[in-house]
C-alpha cells in the first residue's frame, strides 16, 4: 500500500486570502502528481492576519479542498492564541481539529481545557486516510514522547505528522523526528515555515524506523534530504515550495542515518564548571553492574527502579533501565515524574549484558532521551561505561569524553530535569497532568501495564 503526501515549506502568508490562494495552487499541482494529502505549517491560516475567525478559516480550507479534491491539513491560530491543526478530507467528509499541547502556560492549549482528562479522544487521536492511521502534532508537541503513545494506544499509528512553526536547529529537530519513528515504528513527516530574517532555517522531512528518506521537490523534480532542504532554505532565503513524501506499508528497511552519524562524528568534550564525576575506578559516583543490579556508591538499584542520591549538595535521581528499553520512553518517564520536584537533576542509566559501540540508531535515541527531559543519559555494560550524553541547554546535547580510569564529568547544575520544561520554558503541561497521562496510557496499552 502506497501513499503520497505533500509538505509545504513557505514564509508565513500575509493574510488568510493569500494563504488560501497558495493552498489552491499547490494542491492542484499535488493532485496531478498523485498526492492524497497536503500539509501546511503551524499558524498557516492565522499568523499573517490577526484574529481570523475559526469559521472563516474553516470555510477557506473546505472550499480549496472541495475544488482540488485533495485532503488538506493546516495550522490555525485562534483569536485567543490557541494553536489548532484543521483537517478536512473532501473524499470522505472527515473533519477534525487537533489542539496543541506544548507551550502549555497559554490558556487555550489542550491540557488547560476543562474536558482534557474526561474527553481524551478529542485531543489525542488518529485520523483514517485511505487505510492509514495518521496521528497529528503541532511543533514542540514533538518533544513529548508520551503524546503519540496515547494516540497509538487507541487505534495504532502508521504516520506521525508534525506541522511546526518556523526555523529550527536541524540537529535538534531531526533527532526528535528520527527518535519518534523508531519509538512508534512508523513514518514520521514534518513541515514548517521558513523565515529569512531568523537564524537557522525551515525544512521538510520524512523519517522511518530504518532511517531518513529523501523528498521530491515538486518545482523541479530534485530529490533532497532534510538537511539539504534546511541548508537550501537558509541559503535561498525566499522559499516557497512543496516536497512530496512517498510512503509504503509495510515499511521497507531502507533509509540513511544522517542524524545518527552527526552524533557519532561529534567530538567528545569535557564539562568544566559545577561538575561531578562518574566512573568505575574513581569519581564521586562509583558505578558498576552486579548481575542485574546497578551499584552506584552505596545504592543498590534494580531495573525499573530509581533512587535519589545526594552529591555535592545536589539531589540526583538515578534511574535504572534495560538497554532494550532505550527506544521506549514510557518506562523512563514513569520514573522521572516520580521524583520531578524532589530532585535537582536526573541521571538515566541503561544497562546492557555486553560492552558495545553504539550504532547511529542508539546514539540518536540516547540524545533524544536526554533532550526530552533535560537529563544525563548513559549506557553501562559489565566492563564499564560505553556512552554518556547530557543536555547542556535547550537546544544542544553534549557527548562526554572519558578521562583516565573511565571517568566522565557531569555538569550537575545544568541537569535541571523535567520540572524546568514547565517552569522555565512553558513547553510541557504541568507535571501532574503528565503523570495523569502516563497512567492513562498504561491503562490503555497492555505492554505498559507493569508500570501501573
Amino acid at each position: 500500500m502506497r501513499l503520497k503526501v505533500g509538505l509545504l515549506v513557505v514564509p508565513v502568508p500575509q493574510s488568510l486570502d493569500k494563504a488560501a490562494e497558495l493552498l489552491r495552487e499547490k494542491a492542484k499541482a499535488l493532485r496531478e502528481a498523485g498526492c492524497r494529502l497536503l500539509a501546511a505549517p503551524e499558524g498557516f491560516l492565522g499568523w499573517g492576519e490577526k484574529e481570523v475567525p475559526k469559521e472563516k478559516a474553516w470555510g477557506q480550507l473546505k472550499e480549496v479542498a472541495d475544488q482540488t479534491g485533495i485532503a488538506l491539513t493546516c495550522g490555525y491560530t485562534t483569536p485567543g492564541g490557541g494553536e489548532l491543526m484543521l483537517w478536512y478530507d473532501p473524499m470522505t467528509g472527515v473533519k477534525r481539529e487537533y489542539r496543541k499541547h506544548s507551550m502549555s502556560a497559554k490558556r487555550e492549549m489542550a491540557p488547560n481545557q476543562e474536558d482534557w482528562e474526561t474527553a481524551m479522544e478529542r485531543y489525542l487521536f488518529t485520523i483514517t486516510l485511505d487505510g492509514w492511521q495518521v496521528n497529528t502534532q503541532i511543533c514542540h508537541d514533538l518533544s513529548m514522547p508520551f503524546l503519540p503513545e496515547a494516540a497509538k494506544s487507541r487505534s495504532g499509528t502508521d504516520i506521525l505528522l508534525n506541522i511546526s512553526g518556523s526555523n529550527v536547529v536541524w540537529k535538534k529537530w531531526a533527532t526528535y523526528l528520527q527518535a519518534r519513528a523508531v519509538q512508534l515504528n512508523t513514518h514520521v513527516l514534518c513541515c514548517m515555515h521558513h523565515e529569512p530574517f531568523e537564524s537557522n532555517a525551515g525544512m521538510a522531512a520524512h523519517f522511518t524506523p530504518s532511517g531518513e528518506r529523501d523528498l521530491l521537490r515538486l518545482s523541479d523534480g530534485r530529490r533532497m534530504w532534510s538537511r539539504e532542504i534546511w541548508e537550501w532554505a537558509k541559503r535561498t532565503r525566499q522559499v516557497c515550495d512543496v516536497f512530496v513524501a512517498e510512503l509504503e506499508k509495510p515499511i521497507q528497511p531502507e533509509g540513511r542515518w544522517d542524524i545518527g552519524e552527526a552524533y557519532s562524528q561529534q567530538q567528545r568534550t569535557q564539562s568544566e564548571k559545577g561538575e561531578i564525576t562518574l566512573g568505575i575506578k574513581a569519581g564521586d559516583l562509583r558505578v558498576w553492574l552486579d548481575g542485574n543490579r546497578l551499584k552506584i556508591n552505596e545504592a543498590n538499584i534494580g531495573c525499573g527502579e530509581s533512587q535519589i542520591l545526594t552529591v555535592k549538595g545536589h539531589r540526583l535521581a538515578v534511574c535504572h533501565l534495560l538497554g532494550e528499553q532505550l527506544s521506549a520512553p514510557m518506562p523512563l518517564w514513569w520514573l522521572l515524574v516520580r521524583h520531578a520536584y524532589e530532585a535537582d537533576g536526573f541521571l538515566a542509566i541503561y544497562t546492557t549484558a555486553a560492552s558495545q559501540r553504539l550504532e547511529p540508531k542508539e546514539l540518536c535515541l540516547l540524545a533524544a532521551r536526554a533532550m526530552e527531559a533535560r537529563i544525563a543519559v548513559s549506557v553501562l555494560s559489565p566492563t564499564g561505561i560505553d556512552e554518556v550524553m547530557v543536555t547542556i541547554n535547550y537546544r544542544g546535547i553534549q557527548r562526554l569524553a572519558p578521562t583516565s580510569g573511565n571517568v566522565f564529568r557531569l555538569p550537575l547544575q545544568q541537569m535541571r530535569g523535567p520540572k524546568s520544561l514547565y517552569r522555565d520554558d512553558n513547553t510541557y503541561p504541568a507535571l501532574g497532568k503528565v503523570r495523569w497521562l502516563l497512567e492513562w496510557v498504561a491503562k490503555q496499552d497492555k505492554q505498559y501495564s507493569c508500570l501501573r
